[in-house]
């Protein structure tokens, strides 16, 4: 992987209420920073579910396009140090990116994995 095609998303899920199931959310509250070779996006909210079910939905990478519209197939099992194919709606593209950093119910890493156009 070039130093350029490197992508982080780190999502950290928490919750409230111990309940199991999905209820109203708050708006997220999205932070990003960009390096000359390098972007990280992170995404925090509240949901009024356990961080089990939460991560149970997060994880399930069949049903990911169900809640996720920026990914419409999602190849591979997310788990740590699987690598995944993400297909995104409209376009040919797919992106690969590595899961690491995996603390069930609590937080994950997927990096890398951009793939540019083949023209």
């Amino acid at each position: 992987m070039e130093p350029d095609d490197r992508v982080i998303i780190r999502q950290r899920f928490m919750s409230r209420d111990r309940g199991t199931a999905i209820g109203t959310m708050k708006a997220a509250s999205i932070t990003q920073s960009r390096g000359v070779f390098s972007m990280s996006c992170r995404v925090a909210l509240n949901i009024r579910a356990s961080a089990a079910r939460v991560w149970s939905l997060l994880t399930d990478a069949k049903d990911f396009p169900r809640w996720n519209s920026t990914v419409t197939k999602v190849e591979g099992q997310i788990r740590e140090g699987e690598r995944l194919r993400l297909h995104v709606p409209g376009t040919d593209r797919t992106f690969a990116p590595r899961v690491s950093g995996v603390v069930p119910d609590e937080r994950m890493t997927w990096t890398g994995g951009f793939s540019p156009p083949l023209n």
